[in-house]
C-alpha cells in the first residue's frame, strides 16, 4: 500500500453558542481537512485547527505549509513508515496542527488496512470515556443555567473558564457550588489569563468557601514554570499544564521543576498521536496524571483520535466535548455526537468493531482547496 492522491479543503463549522475564554472570543472555527488516498482504495482522514496562541500558526500559514510542503512530502510514501514520515516532516516545519493533520490521516489509513478501529490500533481496552462539559465565560446568569442544564442532562464534570476578571471568577465559581449538588465536581482552566497574584488570591478564596474543584488548569502564563509550581505549593487543588506543555522537552521541565500534578495532551500541540506518546510515557515515569483535551472547531476526526489515544493508555481525566460544542461537523448527517464518535452522556462512546469509514463531506461547509492524484 502506498499514498498515491490527497485533498486539501478548507471547512467553516459554527459554535453551537459563542464560546469565550481568556485569550478571545469563538463563534466560528475555520478548520483545514486533509484526505488521503491509497492505491488499495483506503481512505484516511486527519485535521488541522490552528490557533496561534496555543499551536504558534494561523490558518494561512498552515493551509499553505500543507500544500506546499507536507502533502507533496507523502507521494508514493508507505503509510506504515509513519517514524520516517515524521522525522521527514520535522526536518521541514515545526507547523504542529499541519503535523497533526498527516499524523491523524495515516493512522487512519493503518486502521482501515489492517481491519480495524484506531482504538484497536493503539490498543485501547475500552471504548466509552467520561467526558466533561465546558462553559465558556459568560454572564453569572447564563453560566448558572447551563450548569444546570448539563447537570440535569447527565454531566458530573464541569469546566469553567475563568481568567479575565479575579473576582468575577470567584462569584460564578461559588455561585455554582452553592447551586448545584455535591456529586458535581468543577474544573477551573483559566487559560493563561490570571498573574500569579491572582491566582492565588482566587484559588484561596474558591478554598475558603470549599468549593468542589478538581484541578485547576493552567492559571498562569504559557511560559511561566515557575508561577506554576508557585501556586501549586500554596493551594490545595491539583494544578493542570495545558499551554505549557506543547511537547516531550516541555513536559521534562514541568515534571522535574514539580510544577503540575496533571499534563493535559492535545494532538494539535503535540503535532498527532506518535509524539503525543512521548510525552504520556515521559510522564508516567513521573507518576503523574494525563488528561486527554481538545480546542473548539475540532470534529468528530480528532476528538475520536484523542479518545482512542486516552483510551489506549488509560488518562485519568477527559475533556472531549470539543465536537459537541460545534452545531455541525464536516461530514453529511453527522451533526454533534451523532457520528462514530457518540454521545451518551456523560460519555463519548464508540465501536472497535472495524475501521471508520466516512460519509462524504458536506459541500456547504467544507470547500476543496488542493488536490493531487498519481
Amino acid at each position: 500500500m502506498f499514498i498515491n492522491g490527497y485533498r486539501l479543503y478548507r471547512a467553516t463549522l459554527g459554535c453551537l453558542r459563542p464560546f469565550r475564554i481568556a485569550t478571545g472570543l469563538q463563534e466560528n472555527c475555520e478548520i483545514l481537512l486533509v484526505e488521503l488516498l491509497t492505491d488499495t482504495g483506503h481512505v484516511g482522514y486527519g485535521e488541522a485547527v490552528p490557533i496561534p496562541l496555543l499551536t504558534d500558526e494561523n490558518l494561512v500559514g498552515c493551509e499553505w505549509t500543507l500544500q506546499e510542503v507536507l502533502l507533496p512530502l507523502l507521494q508514493g510514501k508507505d503509510p506504515w513508515c509513519l517514524r520516517e514520515i515524521h522525522n521527514d516532516m520535522l526536518s521541514l516545519t515545526r507547523s504542529k496542527s499541519a503535523r497533526c493533520a498527516i499524523d491523524v490521516a495515516v493512522h487512519n489509513l493503518q486502521a482501515q488496512c489492517a481491519g480495524v478501529s484506531l482504538s484497536r490500533l493503539l490498543g485501547a481496552p475500552r471504548t466509552r470515556y467520561e467526558t466533561n462539559y465546558s462553559i465558556g465565560i459568560c454572564s453569572l446568569e447564563e453560566t448558572v443555567s447551563l450548569a444546570r442544564q448539563f447537570y440535569e442532562a447527565g454531566y458530573h464534570k464541569i469546566k469553567i473558564k475563568v481568567g479575565l476578571e479575579p473576582d468575577y471568577d470567584v462569584e460564578r465559581v461559588v455561585k455554582l457550588n452553592e447551586t448545584l449538588p455535591a456529586e458535581v465536581q468543577f474544573r477551573l482552566d483559566a487559560n493563561c489569563g490570571w498573574t500569579r497574584h491572582q491566582a492565588l488570591q482566587v484559588l484561596r478564596r474558591c478554598q475558603e468557601h470549599r468549593c468542589r474543584i478538581e484541578f485547576v488548569e493552567q492559571p498562569v502564563a504559557r511560559e511561566d514554570f515557575e508561577g506554576m509550581r508557585f501556586i501549586r505549593e500554596r493551594v490545595e487543588y491539583p494544578i493542570a499544564a495545558d499551554e505549557s506543555v506543547q511537547n516531550a522537552e516541555d513536559a521534562l521541565h514541568l515534571l522535574e521543576g514539580r510544577c503540575v500534578d496533571i499534563l493535559n495532551i492535545k494532538l494539535m500541540k503535540t503535532g498527532g498521536l506518535l509524539p503525543a506518546l512521548k510525552v504520556v510515557h515521559l510522564a508516567r515515569a513521573f507518576r503523574c496524571q494525563m488528561m486527554i483535551g481538545g480546542m473548539v472547531g475540532e470534529s468528530e476526526i480528532s476528538v475520536m483520535a484523542a479518545a482512542s489515544l486516552a483510551a489506549s493508555l488509560d488518562f485519568e481525566y477527559a475533556d472531549l466535548d470539543a465536537d459537541i460544542l460545534l452545531r455541525e461537523g464536516p461530514f453529511e448527517g453527522h451533526g454533534a455526537g451523532t457520528g462514530h464518535l457518540g454521545l451518551e452522556v456523560p460519555h463519548r462512546v464508540w465501536s472497535d468493531e472495524g475501521a471508520v469509514k466516512y460519509p462524504g463531506l458536506a459541500s456547504e461547509r467544507v470547500k476543496l482547496v488542493h488536490e493531487w492524484h498519481c
